[in-house]
């Protein structure tokens, strides 16, 4: 693995033994930078987890930012192997998920029990992961980031329905 010098994310200081986990096939690699602003500190630990191969300019350019990269396969899916990083760094004391998915939640709750979380998600597909982690937890804490890309905000638009319907 090769390892290169961190730098630090908008100025923030740099949290020994903290872990994020990207889930890059539900939040855009594009989105590093509002990632970076809304991080509470810089990671030690920079993990991101695709479907498919990145591109060699932002493999580099991820490379450079500290980032680890895994590529998923059939036999090893996306979700199992986010959830397989967040368990095995247990021992981890602060964790930055990066997922507007909702199958996360159990894995959250067990790293919830003994160390804070800050789960980065889309704005427009929170309602899922709300409905099932409890919002009043002291470690939790949910960021929200606005979607840049035309193709995805279309489908997130809020329809517009009449506050009641008559007979």
């Amino acid at each position: 693995m090769r390892t290169l010098s961190t730098p630090l994310w908008k100025n923030k200081p740099l949290l020994e033994n903290s872990l994020v986990v990207w889930d890059s096939d539900n939040i855009s690699l594009s989105a590093l930078e509002p990632i970076k602003h809304l991080a509470k500190f810089t990671p030690h630990k920079r993990y991101i987890v695709s479907k498919k191969p990145l591109e060699e300019e932002k493999d580099a350019l991820l490379l450079r930012d500290g980032f680890t990269c895994y590529v998923s396969s059939t036999s090893y899916p996306t979700d199992a192997r986010i959830v397989d990083l967040i368990d095995s760094h247990h021992h981890c004391t602060s964790l930055i998920l990066i997922s507007s998915d909702g199958d996360f939640v159990p894995v959250v709750k067990r790293f919830l029990a003994k160390h804070p979380v800050q789960w980065i998600m889309h704005d427009c597909n929170k309602k899922r992961i709300c409905m099932n982690i409890n919002l009043a937890h002291p470690n939790l804490t949910l960021s929200t980031i606005d979607i840049t890309d035309e193709h995805i905000k279309r489908k997130c638009k809020k329809r517009h329905k009449p506050a009641f319907y008559a007979p």
